[in-house]
């Protein structure tokens, strides 16, 4: 708080409490930068709860190993790439959320000090979101995905896999293995999701009681058929 992280501190938190670290928030920090989350994600293998300004996509995709926090059950951080940047950044985002099978919290939602520290009023810099619309109708993560005789993709460069094992194509179906996710809060700015995602969240998150975000393509009279989706299932809208 109050500006007073930085390097000095980062580097204490790291040297110090990384191997037994459980709880995490740079609320009010501008001193935080997406690598230190980075990091924070990989390095931290005790960590259960992390709240983050943001984090960028290539940081995600570019580091040499995967997400260490296996038991994380709360993350809020906002996730946003540069424009025109490759889609394999985004899809080495999803895979790395559907790894964290505890989730029972995800925040996705933009923190206006945030947007100040990333220089969203910046004209050169050209920011996109996490794009959550179900865009792809067989996807390799999905764990429902079949073939006509039930046979799974075994993640080959043939059926979707490329050469370093990692899936091609990856959306929000990745998320299938998050079962435990209670609530879940979203940005509806850069993107429309409308039915089809909302009756995805409802089938795939058994356990979900609370979803905030925009479905921007849910309009008029459908608005009363999305509400009853949710009451019907108690879930908090």
């Amino acid at each position: 708080m109050n500006d007073t992280f930085g390097p000095l501190t980062y580097a204490c938190l790291k040297e110090m409490y990384f191997g037994h670290l459980t709880i995490l928030s740079f609320v009010g920090s501008s001193g935080c930068t997406s690598v230190m989350v980075q990091e924070v994600l990989t390095e931290c293998v005790n960590l259960v709860e992390l709240v983050a300004p943001y984090i960028f996509m290539r940081d995600i995709a570019k580091a040499t190993k995967p997400w260490g926090c296996r038991g994380l059950y709360k993350l809020a951080v906002y996730i946003a790439k540069e424009f025109g940047e490759e889609a394999e950044a985004e899809e080495w985002v999803f895979e790395q959320i559907g790894r964290m099978r505890r989730l029972l919290d995800l925040d996705l939602s933009q923190d206006p000090y945030s947007l100040g520290m990333l220089g969203w009023t910046n004209p050169f810099l050209e920011l996109e979101i996490l794009d959550l619309r179900l865009t792809r109708s067989r996807d390799p993560c999905d764990n429902d995905d079949s073939d006509d005789n039930g046979n799974t993709g075994g993640g080959s460069i043939e059926d979707g896999g490329n050469e370093n094992g990692r899936k091609v194509g990856s959306n929000i179906r990745c998320w299938s293995s998050l079962m435990q996710m209670q609530i879940f809060v979203f940005d509806g700015v850069g993107q429309a999701l409308g039915m089809d995602e909302a009756k995805w969240m409802v089938e795939h998150w058994q356990g979900l009681r609370c979803i905030s975000g925009a479905f921007k393509e849910v309009e008029g009279q459908n608005c009363a058929w999305l509400k009853r989706l949710f009451v019907d299932r108690d879930i908090s809208y």
